[in-house]
């Protein structure tokens, strides 16, 4: 119990330096689409386009990453919660930092959605005239 909880204690501290970097990276790529590149865009002539292709495209992996180590997290962490204190997988479930957890990836699966799955989709299926 004491190796499971000294490798917990190491590895919620590579987690959370891990988290804050992707958490950095998705919402400041959210922040410089909406409110830098999207609006001087149009300024720029053809090189923004090509920044904001590029934005989204790092904006995806940025959201991918966070929501891998997001639920990383979530998994470690209520593992830990159930095997030190012998509760259910309902009762762990439960947990506010659980369903906090679930949340976050569930916010994370709508940016992907919107910034990255959507542009892939118009560029591959309503391109080739599978949707109209």
């Amino acid at each position: 119990m004491t190796l499971l909880l000294d490798l917990f204690g190491f590895l919620s501290v590579v987690l959370r330096g891990l988290t804050l970097t992707t958490q950095s990276l998705t919402v400041g790529g959210v922040a410089f689409l909406l409110l830098l590149a999207g609006p001087l865009a149009g300024d720029i002539g053809a090189p923004g386009a090509a920044i904001i292709r590029r934005s989204r495209t790092l904006l995806g992996w940025s959201a991918i990453a966070l929501a891998i180590v997001a639920s990383i997290s979530v998994v470690i962490e209520a593992t830990i919660l159930a095997d030190t204190v012998d509760l259910t997988a309902d009762e762990t479930l439960g947990a506010a930092f659980v369903l906090a957890g679930i949340a976050v990836i569930a916010i994370i699966g709508l940016l992907l959605e919107k910034y990255l799955f959507q542009k892939i989709e118009n560029y591959t299926v309503v391109r080739w005239g599978m949707v109209k």
